[in-house]
């Protein structure tokens, strides 16, 4: 019992939350440098209830999902060049070997000269931080596809476009998943760190610039606000993703040995 109290997540979060409140209340810790959480809570309550916060959130998360589906169609449609043009393969390789360790907030000076400081601009951001990654992941899954279902194709002589569309992205689905999931936290990240550094809002404010503004301002209350909205959001689109593949990988055994 005390060992399954242990191993819950819930469990080292109250401590957490504990310790928190006591070094805040207690002094120890200044209660402007460390709000307590009792206080970070009651903040978090009344700005949802204002429902601005709220926006903000969905703000940042349309230009996360729609860079999201923007980086996976062009994934599909360099897994097609690549299987029509084998050169082509070598060239994407090479490409997002460069461009993949590169943070989007480095490039931020250049596509903010470039683009100015706009929804396109942060769109970018988020698209750079996710597709070269997605593109390795999925070059690598259609790879490890067992050489009967390559042999198959190529005697059936299908195109490229109905190759990859109708049998690779069934054959490779959790690995889609994988890489959207991946993805996903990688555009999160990237979007509220560009947000919250360099205060880029785009046409409307986001989550990174509600920490932002707060930060200039001093009030740490509502920053740490912000954090928690972070990791809460975090959260429930890991678990979203979590589900999908129990409706799909785990529900139908969608996986494979290399042969």
């Amino acid at each position: 019992m005390k060992e399954k109290i242990l191993r819950s997540n819930i469990f080292w979060i109250v401590v957490i939350i504990i310790i928190w409140e006591s070094v805040s209340r207690l002094g120890i810790i200044s209660p402007y440098v460390l709000p307590p959480f009792s206080k970070v809570v009651i903040q978090l309550v009344q700005e949802l209830q204002d429902g601005s916060i709220v926006i903000q959130v969905i703000n940042s998360f349309r230009i996360v999902l729609l860079g999201l589906i923007i980086s996976l169609i062009i994934s599909i449609i360099v897994l097609i060049l690549c299987d029509k043009f084998k050169n082509f393969e070598y060239f994407t390789r090479t490409i997002c070997n460069i461009l993949s360790p590169l943070p989007s907030v480095a490039i931020l000076p250049i596509v903010i000269i470039w683009m100015g400081i706009n929804d396109n601009a942060m769109l970018v951001l988020v698209v750079h931080s996710v597709v070269w990654p997605m593109i390795i992941n999925l070059m690598e899954k259609v790879q490890s596809i067992p050489t009967v279902y390559h042999e198959l194709l190529a005697n059936l002589q299908i195109g490229s476009i109905k190759k990859v569309l109708c049998v690779y992205m069934m054959l490779i689905l959790p690995g889609v998943i994988a890489a959207m999931r991946i993805g996903c936290a990688r555009a999160w990240r990237s979007i509220i760190s560009s947000e919250a550094i360099f205060g880029i809002i785009g046409t409307s404010g986001g989550l990174g610039m509600y920490i932002y503004v707060n930060r200039a301002y001093g009030n740490l209350t509502k920053v740490m606000v912000g954090i928690i909205l972070i990791i809460l959001v975090s959260v429930i689109i890991d678990k979203i993703f979590v589900a999908l593949e129990k409706l799909t990988i785990k529900k139908w055994r969608m996986s494979y040995e290399r042969e």
